[in-house]
């Protein structure tokens, strides 16, 4: 049972690293609209995934959802969860400087 809170809880740092990061590279001030966005990509993804998910190797799923985490040892789980927490952490920091900037002309 420890294991497997350990490896969800890396999985869910895990989303929330790239989804920090995908909302880092989208260019929209606006939080409905970069939701929308990083929601059509996703679903973009499923649908190429319905379509050539056969043809696909399983070890691209396996890391895109985070399931790598359930075949780890405990050590490198909380080394995984310690580095991921920075990384959120800092992803927040560089996203809350970078919404200061004006993008597409907009005024503050």
């Amino acid at each position: 049972m420890n294991l497997h809170c350990r490896a969800l809880a890396a999985q869910l740092l895990w989303f929330a690293f790239f989804y920090n990061f995908g909302m880092m590279l989208i260019p929209a001030k606006d939080f409905f609209l970069s939701n929308v966005i990083i929601l059509a990509i996703v679903t973009f993804g499923v649908l190429l995934k319905g379509v050539a998910g056969d043809k696909l190797p399983c070890w691209i799923d396996d890391y895109i959802k985070g399931k790598f985490f359930y075949k780890c040892s405990i050590d490198f789980l909380n080394k995984w969860i310690f580095a991921l927490i920075l990384l959120a952490v800092g992803q927040l920091f560089v996203n809350h400087n970078l919404s200061s900037y004006k993008l597409y002309g907009r005024k503050k």
